[in-house]
């Protein structure tokens, strides 16, 4: 009957280790989702990542602008989405200059450098028109 209880113990503690290695996602790990109102900047394709929220305005990422996890947002973007009433226009260098790519108003955008699009990691500035 002991060893009955110690085995199962053991397996229990098994499962739950292999459960946390393989797979499952934790909330802190999640991507964040988007709002109405914001523009979502990734670190990571496909909106995961860490992420910087920007509303209304024109901002150029110099080093003091960082993701949610402390990496700097010049140059590492790789994906968007515009949950904003305006259209987004991202640049590959400050102060709205270099190659430029527009996001309509819900629309989500791999920085790929495909279809007109700027490339990977070369996002430096963005602008969102407000009211």
């Amino acid at each position: 009957m002991k060893t009955n209880i110690l085995l199962r113990t053991a397996l229990s503690s098994v499962l739950a280790i292999s459960a946390s290695l393989f797979g499952l996602e934790s909330a802190a790990q999640a991507a964040y989702i988007c709002q109405d109102g914001e523009v979502c900047i990734y670190a990571e394709h496909n909106l995961r990542g860490s992420v910087l929220i920007v509303k209304t305005g024109t901002w150029n990422f110099t080093s003091n602008w960082h993701f949610a996890d402390g990496t700097p947002v010049n140059d590492n973007a790789s994906s968007i989405i515009n949950k904003t009433d305006h259209t987004a226009w991202i640049y590959t260098d400050f102060n709205a200059q270099g190659g430029v790519y527009w996001i309509n108003v819900g629309y989500t955008r791999e920085l790929d450098g495909q279809g007109y699009c700027i490339p990977d990691n070369s996002m430096s500035s963005i602008i969102v028109y407000g009211k």
